[in-house]
């Protein structure tokens, strides 16, 4: 039989890249990424530095960079954010709170086109493809934001539109997928299409980067009689090669 246990390696240096086939994923793969929105255990949150979960940006501290301006005293006018549990620290007529008891992100749209709410860079493995999700939130219910990853400037799925939702903990997921044209990293940015100063105000939170099912990055490529992949929800697994344990 099969032996099999976790294995985390380090991502090699980065050189400059250019994404190809950034797309939707399609509905029937999404039961690779179940529970993708869940807070992780402690065994996925040491893996986090391996290159099957190749990039976590939470929003406690601003650990990304952006477009927006920060404003800690509300309330935040448009073109400006704040980190926050509770979006009426932003704005009294704001509505959302952090699910997991921490902060997000929370934005006033920009009334200018092509300004990056989140900008993070991941490092990635030629031919490797990936998938970024991030929680999302209209924090209003006049004119929603519209949001879209770009991943070098190249817009990468479709927009989604926010719907609003009257239960402050309820979130939505912004997904694509994009694969990396040779090893290094790339620019993975969130923007809002919409420029109304009017409502499109919106939460982000949990932004993270995982590797596709049976992907060999760099750092998690198989060997002799070691047979090495990506699980899909951030973990290299490796395997004895049968072959070789039966000769």
């Amino acid at each position: 039989m099969k032996s099999m246990h976790l294995v985390r390696l380090a991502l090699a240096s980065c050189l400059v890249v250019l994404p190809v086939a950034c797309a939707m994923p399609e509905a029937e793969e999404m039961a690779m990424y179940e529970g993708e929105f869940e807070a992780p255990t402690a065994e996925a949150a040491q893996a986090i530095a391996n290159p099957c979960f190749p990039t976590h940006q939470s929003f406690e501290t601003q650990g990304f960079t952006t477009g927006y301006t920060l404003d800690t005293t509300a309330p935040i006018a448009p073109g400006t954010f704040n980190l926050v549990s509770d979006a009426k620290d932003c704005n009294a007529g704001f509505r959302g709170k952090a699910s997991g008891g921490g902060k997000f992100g929370c934005f006033d749209g920009a009334t200018v086109p092509n300004v990056n709410a989140v900008c993070v860079n991941v490092p990635v493995s030629a031919g490797t493809t990936y998938r970024a999700f991030v929680r999302a939130r209209s924090l209003v219910k006049d004119l929603p934001a519209s949001l879209q990853f770009f991943v070098d400037g190249a817009a990468c799925g479709s927009p989604k539109s926010l719907t609003w939702n009257t239960n402050e903990y309820a979130w939505e997921s912004l997904t694509c997928d994009f694969t990396g044209a040779t090893t290094g990293s790339v620019s993975l940015c969130v923007r809002d299409l919409v420029t109304y100063a009017w409502g499109n105000d919106f939460g982000l939170d949990e932004l993270r980067v995982l590797t596709h099912t049976g992907e060999e990055p760099i750092g998690c490529q198989s060997e002799s009689c070691v047979d090495r992949s990506c699980d899909g929800i951030g973990h290299c697994m490796e395997y004895d090669n049968v072959q070789c344990d039966e000769k």
